[in-house]
């Protein structure tokens, strides 16, 4: 090619054309939807729009059976008739928190209970 032939690639006069052809197209396209849509009238309804609802009737509620009163739990030694707790003695308290605690920890860190707020939830249960 020709230094005058490169200097001519992508000069062409054709592309002008082209893109008042594509314009004027695009132009006749929207007038014509334009007259199309202006024409068109929406249906009238000859009522407005009404739920088609069908009314249930109420049935009454039926007796509720109440659940079985749990069995009463027999009285340990050491400990009060009266479903309170019999205090107990410090050493027994201890031993008590020894075995239980660790439990308990595991318990709580399996149910979400923050690291820093394990301490005190497992004193408190």
């Amino acid at each position: 090619m020709t230094a005058a032939a490169l200097a001519q690639v992508g000069h062409s006069t054709h592309k002008p054309h082209g893109w008042i052809a594509s314009m004027l197209l695009h132009i006749l396209a929207v007038c014509v939807s334009i007259l199309v849509f202006a024409e068109l009238k929406p249906a009238a309804q000859p009522e407005p729009f009404r739920w088609e609802i069908a009314l249930a009737q109420v049935v009454a509620p039926s007796p509720k059976l109440e659940p079985p009163a749990p069995a009463p739990v027999p009285p340990q030694p050491g400990r009060a008739a009266t479903g309170t707790a019999a205090p107990i003695d410090a050493a027994e308290f201890a031993s008590l928190f020894t075995a239980e605690a660790p439990r308990v920890w595991h318990a709580l860190r399996r149910m979400g209970v923050r690291e820093a707020d394990l301490e005190d939830v497992c004193q408190e249960v």
